[in-house]
């Protein structure tokens, strides 16, 4: 087996230098604007979110107290009984 042989494909080809082209310098990429990250109001909403007091299990307790007795007060219930009212007394 020769393996000093180099006769492949093509063979060897000696480089010349007045063969070789200078390298183009890529044609320049249209100037799109960048993408940004704007952290601020992330920030704004985290310093706000650990600045809130902590949970009052006191006033829980007492709204849950007042839904299991039916007297917690909502708006969709203080409109209902307003409707309701208005309805009846539609002379008033």
């Amino acid at each position: 087996m020769d393996i000093g042989r180099t006769e492949g494909a093509g063979g060897p080809q000696r480089v010349e230098p007045n063969r070789v082209q200078p390298a183009r310098p890529p044609e320049a990429a249209p100037i799109m604007p960048s993408d940004r990250l704007d952290i601020a109001d992330v920030a704004r909403l985290i310093a706000e979110a650990i600045s809130l007091p902590s949970v009052r299990f006191d006033r829980i307790a007492e709204i849950k107290r007042q839904i299991d007795c039916g007297t917690y007060q909502t708006d969709a219930k203080l409109t209902r009984a307003l409707e309701n009212f208005l309805r009846e007394n539609d002379g008033l």
